[in-house]
């Protein structure tokens, strides 16, 4: 995110949600930045949905998994994804062009998945109002 405010003029935020481990804990904790933001707690599901809903990109942060809750929230709620290369998400990065974006696990990467992402112009705005029940009730609604 520094490298994305330091060459861009997008004023990005960088949020992480839930429980982190202790290593990223520290890490965050000795970082001074004003925009980064992070809770370090487990969220109840609708807050959970709403920190996705309310996200204009969501970073997978893991790699080599078979599947992602996180992943399949995002694409229901419409919402841009960054995910680490992995052979596991190979054809979803060709099926889900513009809304998947893949990088590798390096800061350049990243920086430009990012801005690739927030440079797309999208087709899945969804309504200014949802009220967020869950991804199921959320799917059938859209």
């Amino acid at each position: 995110c520094r490298l994305v405010r330091e060459e861009t003029a997008f004023d990005i935020q960088l949020r992480l949600v839930g429980l982190c481990d202790y290593t990223l804990l520290n890490l965050l904790n000795s970082c001074s930045y004003e925009w980064i933001y992070f809770n370090n707690r487990k969220l109840d599901p609708i807050e959970y949905l709403g920190e996705i809903y309310n996200s204009d990109i969501v970073m997978i942060v893991y790699e080599n998994r078979g599947s992602s809750g996180v992943l399949t929230d995002a694409l229901a709620l419409k919402r841009k994804v960054i995910i680490f290369t992995s052979r596991i998400f190979k054809n979803m990065f060709i099926t889900l062009r513009g809304t998947v974006f893949p990088c590798k696990l390096n800061a350049v990467s990243i920086k430009e998945s990012i801005i690739l992402a927030l440079n797309q112009n999208s087709q899945t705005e969804l309504p200014s109002k949802i009220e967020l029940k869950n991804v199921f009730d959320i799917i059938t609604e859209l």
